[in-house]
């Protein structure tokens, strides 16, 4: 998952002064809107005709690759794959104590003296695991 670094990077790197970094951690939504309101504010400032018609399709443009790239991010599966992937998960791990062992299970004396300890926590940590995978 992508997780959010902070500003400290880009104010060490001096792409963005203290005082901009405490006003992007003020943002009611995300920094993103702050820093496409100052990006507007420049270019009706600076830009004069045609080019602030360009400059403004830009930053159009450029909202909805981010807002792309966000709805990648947040993509999901299906709702049936989901719960259908959680129910073989589970299944798997309340029928994995139930496979063969290399005991003999013919004989049961040796079934009954035959330690379960290390089986068990195979079990355990392959469930684990599992779960693990499926909750990324």
């Amino acid at each position: 998952r992508l997780r959010f670094m902070g500003f400290g990077p880009l104010v060490n790197c001096g792409l963005l002064d203290p005082e901009e970094a405490e006003v992007l951690k003020l943002a009611h939504r995300s920094p993103g809107t702050v820093t496409e309101s100052w990006i507007a504010s420049w270019i009706e400032a600076n830009l004069r005709s045609e080019a602030r018609q360009q400059a403004f399709h830009a930053l159009r443009e450029l909202r909805a690759a981010i807002s792309h790239v966000q709805a990648l991010v947040e993509q999901r599966a299906p709702v049936s794959f989901e719960s259908l992937l959680y129910l073989v998960v589970y299944a798997l791990i309340a029928v994995a104590p139930l496979s063969p062992s290399n005991v003999n299970i013919n004989n049961r004396e040796a079934l009954m003296d035959g330690v379960h300890f290390a089986t068990v926590l195979g079990v355990g940590i392959l469930g684990g695991f599992y779960l693990a995978l499926i909750h990324m």
